[in-house]
């Protein structure tokens, strides 16, 4: 049984300003090839306490931040309006979800743009990853829409 992978065509990912920043919802257009969106947490869910004596004790950790990371090609008209939402300073909402499943895959209300991907020139044509820095978000993890 394998499990097939997202279509690039078929995730869509929303950022929005939370204020008026003069910008209005950008939906992201033009991912790399392969892996084009990350999410991962700052920590793990849960941690372990060990005394001296040796009994134990879980500690759930409330850090729920993390780094959201989207791919997109060199050419994408994407990069223009991060640029422009990065010199806002202001935060924003990402939302990533699946079509084929309809269920949101992550969402925060409180990112902002962590760095401003290099600038590369080159004869090949790249890719640029914006990092997006959020406090508080959450990952949810479904059944595969498609298994073959």
């Amino acid at each position: 049984m394998a499990i097939k992978q997202f279509d690039p065509k078929k995730v869509i990912i929303t950022v929005k300003p939370i204020v008026a920043a003069g910008l209005g919802a950008i939906t992201l257009r033009s991912p790399a090839d392969g892996e084009f969106i990350l999410v991962s947490y700052d920590e793990d869910a849960v941690a372990k306490h060990i005394s001296a004596d040796g009994t134990g004790r879980f500690v759930d950790i409330a850090n729920t931040g993390g780094v959201c990371t989207w791919t997109g090609s060199d050419y994408s008209v994407s990069h223009p309006l991060l640029t422009a939402l990065e010199k806002t300073k202001t935060p924003f909402s990402v939302s990533v979800v699946d079509k084929t499943s309809t269920t949101r895959v992550f969402f925060t209300d409180s990112a902002r743009v962590q760095k401003v991907p290099d600038l590369a020139m080159g004869k090949e044509i790249g890719d640029n990853a914006w990092p997006f820095t959020f406090i508080q978000g959450e990952i949810f993890h479904g059944a595969p829409s498609e298994i073959s």
